[in-house]
C-alpha cells in the first residue's frame, strides 16, 4: 500500500515536477524514492530518499498521511458498515434488556433455560450474542474512522547521513570510462601520425599499414 497508486497519486498531484510527467512514469520515479519493508520485529519500516534531508522527511510524512487516508472505507463500504452498526446497536440493547429481565436477584443463572422467548435457548447463548454485538458496536466505529497516527510508533526523522545513489554513480563511471577510451584513441592516433612522419620509423609504419590493409591518409 505504501507504494500503491492510491498513496502515490495524491503526492504526484502536488509536485509540479512529477505532475509534468506521464502518470506511470511519475509513479515509477516516486516509488524509486521509497523503500517499505517489514522488519524482524513485525514493524513496518519506511525509508524515503530526496536531495535534501527536510525533503526526505516531508516525503515520508506525506506517504504516511496518504496511507492512513487510504484505510478509510469507501462510500459503499461505509454505508454497509453503518447499517451493521445500527443493527448491532439495536440488537445489543434488546439482548441486554432481556438479560436484565431474566435476572434473579441481580444475578443471572447462565445455565437456566429462557423463561421467555424461544424455548430451549440458554442464557449462555444469549450472553454470547451480547458479547458479539458489543464487539461490533465497539469495532465498527474504529473501522469507519480508519487508522490514526497512533499506529506510527516513530515519526519520520531527519536523515543523519547522505545515501549514495548507485545508479548515478554507475552512470558517472560509464561516462568517465567512455571519455577515457576516446581520449586514449586520440593520443594513439596522434602518435601513429607522428611515427609515420619520422624518417627512421616511416618504413616500419608503411609495412604495418600494408599488413593491416590500412590506407595512407
Amino acid at each position: 500500500m505504501m507504494t500503491s497508486p492510491l498513496v502515490l497519486d495524491p503526492i504526484i498531484a502536488t509536485d509540479p515536477e512529477l505532475n509534468a510527467k506521464p502518470i506511470e512514469t511519475a509513479r515509477i520515479a516516486l516509488a524509486g524514492k521509497l523503500k517499505a519493508a517489514v522488519a524482524k520485529d513485525g514493524l513496518l519500516r519506511l525509508d524515503a530518499t530526496a536531495p535534501q534531508p527536510q525533503a526526505a522527511q516531508a516525503l515520508a510524512n506525506a506517504v504516511i498521511d496518504n496511507w492512513l487516508k487510504s484505510t478509510l472505507p469507501g462510500p459503499q463500504d461505509r454505508a454497509d458498515l453503518e447499517k451493521r452498526l445500527s443493527y448491532a446497536s439495536n440488537a445489543l440493547a434488546s439482548v441486554t434488556t432481556l438479560l436484565n429481565t431474566l435476572s434473579v436477584d441481580g444475578a443471572v443463572s447462565l445455565g437456566k433455560p429462557l423463561t421467555r422467548g424461544e424455548a430451549g435457548t440458554s442464557l449462555v447463548g444469549l450472553g454470547e450474542l451480547q458479547t458479539r454485538y458489543l464487539n461490533d458496536v465497539l469495532g465498527i466505529p474504529r473501522t469507519l474512522q480508519g487508522l490514526s497516527r497512533d499506529v506510527v510508533k516513530q515519526p519520520p526523522t531527519l536523515p543523519t547521513e547522505p545515501v549514495s545513489n548507485k545508479k548515478a554513480l554507475i552512470a558517472v563511471m560509464s561516462t568517465l570510462g567512455a571519455g577515457f577510451a576516446l581520449l586514449l584513441f586520440v593520443f594513439m592516433r596522434q602518435a601513429w601520425r607522428n611515427a609515420s612522419q619520422d624518417p627512421e620509423t616511416a618504413p616500419k609504419m608503411a609495412r604495418l599499414r600494408a599488413a593491416f590493409g590500412a590506407r595512407k591518409a
